[in-house]
């Protein structure tokens, strides 16, 4: 293709151009006038406002950011709250434990409430650790379980031991006299006013006159008088089917219907009735039937 061309002075001349370099002269006028375009397009284009359905979900977006923030700030009190309650459970619990331990004479330095228990472990570089399906709460709820049962669990063994006191109390035990000793056993003896052989059915402790007679287990005072050869007569009953007689007693502390605990004073020591001498008469009946007072006086408590 020529190309006719005209300088300043007036000389005509003429350029041969390519196929090629036409082309590639089309190429560059098509790429400069796109973009030119593109240019003022974007320069003076008005402002396009964002869809509807992009702001409702953004809005969306800000209530759940709303709602989260109101779960986690409700699940914060929870916690707040279920932790103090279970600290005071454990606080009980830490009291009770030691109560109950200091009662049944075990071993403080095997059950130490105060202080965690030992544990241990292989460490098995992660294999066998069991992948967080549960929420924190779910923890707690299950910890305040074992927490329940394990109340539960001392409040029995403090009724247990409770009970095992209490039947300790109202079982016979230890002397009922500070001091003295036996001037006349259980079963058969001679009988100091006529001389023929009897059956003894408790046994006399010599003592001063005056002297503290003690409850030998806890009791309900079922008499409190004078009976026929005793005398002064206190006796006690101590559920199970015990009771125990104190005799010839100077005076009588208690009446009908007190209770009295073990090694609580209830008379003092006299000769009144059919006695020689000051002593006390001491009887342990079981089932309606004595029993030598013997084996309970050497029992402790």
């Amino acid at each position: 293709m020529n190309i006719m061309r005209v300088n300043r002075r007036g000389v005509c001349c003429s350029h041969v151009i390519s196929r090629r370099q036409l082309l590639l002269l089309l190429l560059l006028l098509i790429g400069g006038g796109f973009g030119g375009g593109l240019y003022i397009a974007e320069r003076f284009a008005p402002v396009v406002p964002l869809p509807s359905e992009l702001l409702a979900e953004l809005d969306e977006q800000r209530q759940a950011v709303a709602s989260a923030r109101q779960v986690a700030a409700a699940q914060v009190t929870t916690l707040t709250q279920r932790l103090a309650e279970l600290d005071a459970r454990i606080v009980r619990l830490d009291a009770l434990g030691s109560r109950l331990v200091a009662r049944a004479g075990l071993d403080d330095g095997e059950f130490r409430f105060g202080e965690l228990p030992a544990q241990g472990g292989p460490d098995y570089d992660g294999e066998r650790r069991l992948p967080v399906t549960t929420t924190l709460l779910q923890q707690l709820d299950a910890l305040a379980q074992r927490i329940e049962q394990r109340d539960q669990q001392l409040r029995l063994l403090d009724q247990m031991v409770r009970y095992r006191e209490l039947q300790q109390s109202l079982q016979p035990a230890g002397w009922p006299l500070l001091s003295g000793w036996i001037s006349s056993p259980f079963g058969e003896r001679t009988d100091p006013f006529d001389g023929e052989l009897e059956q003894h059915d408790g046994i006399d402790l010599a003592a001063s006159e005056g002297a503290e007679v003690l409850a030998v287990a806890a009791g309900v005072v079922v008499f409190a008088g004078i009976r026929k050869g005793y005398g002064n007569l206190v006796e006690i009953d101590h559920g199970n089917g015990y009771r125990s007689r104190y005799a010839h007693n100077k005076s009588n502390l208690v009446i009908e219907g007190d209770r009295v605990e073990p090694g609580e004073v209830i008379a003092t020591v006299g000769s009144t009735g059919r006695s020689t001498g000051p002593h006390l008469h001491f009887e342990v009946v079981h089932n309606g039937k004595p029993v030598d007072p013997n084996r309970y006086l050497q029992a402790q408590r």
